[in-house]
């Protein structure tokens, strides 16, 4: 019974999270379409949709792996925290060469 309260406590804390993302982005649409034509809301939505899709598979989930792990008490710090570290220096050195590119 240990588990199953263990998992609903984990499904509490990752909904408060998700919902009170959506919920902020819902009351904030009528402030974006106030200010914003329908034209530049739907650049702004279009910019944010493709962002929001390529940031999981840029970073690597790494938001999501970091939750997984501190949440697991068996994890070993320093071999999970070393490899995380270095495939995140990894994207950073890419993304500062791409932006370095694209200045030239």
């Amino acid at each position: 019974m240990n588990s199953y309260r263990k998992l609903f406590n984990n499904v509490i804390i990752f909904s408060v999270g998700v919902l009170g993302s959506r919920l902020i982005q819902f009351l904030l649409v009528p402030l974006y379409t106030f200010y914003l034509s329908k034209g530049e809301y739907g650049t702004a939505d279009l910019i944010t949709t493709t962002v929001s899709m390529l940031l999981p598979v840029v970073f690597g989930a790494m938001h999501e792996s970091v939750i997984r792990f501190v949440m697991n008490k068996t994890y070993d710090e320093k071999s999970d925290s070393k490899c995380s570290f270095n495939f995140s220096d990894w994207v950073s050195y890419f993304f500062i060469i791409l932006s370095y590119i694209k200045c030239l």
